[in-house]
């Protein structure tokens, strides 16, 4: 898979995780995508194991796919990654290498 379709893939899943009011146009819209592309990559993230709900035309992730650690599945560790990512942003480096020693724990336990 090549590595911006996954990096969209990680995104639609971390927004419609944390912004389940959004519909699907605006999702898309965000993602630079068409409204094809994004059923076409939800389709594909069924096919990896997600299972959604749909209701008021607005998507909510049931379950992830039967990867874990510890008690975190798969969507809620890629969600950590991405916002590790953005903590440099923020300039406080001590928090920042906390996250990034915690992230090395999670891929040792991998």
């Amino acid at each position: 898979m090549q590595s911006h379709r996954l990096a969209r893939l990680l995104r639609m899943i971390v927004e419609i995780r944390t912004q389940p009011q959004k519909p699907p146009e605006q999702i898309a819209k965000e993602l630079g995508v068409s409204i094809r592309q994004f059923y076409y990559d939800r389709n594909r993230l069924a096919d990896m194991g997600f299972t959604f709900m749909r209701s008021k035309g607005r998507f909510t992730i049931l379950s992830d796919p039967v990867v874990t650690i510890g008690e975190l599945p798969l969507s809620e560790i890629l969600a950590l990654v991405l916002a590790t990512r953005h903590l440099f942003a923020t300039k406080d480096f001590p928090i920042v290498r906390r996250a990034l020693n915690g992230l090395f724990t999670i891929v040792d336990h991998m």
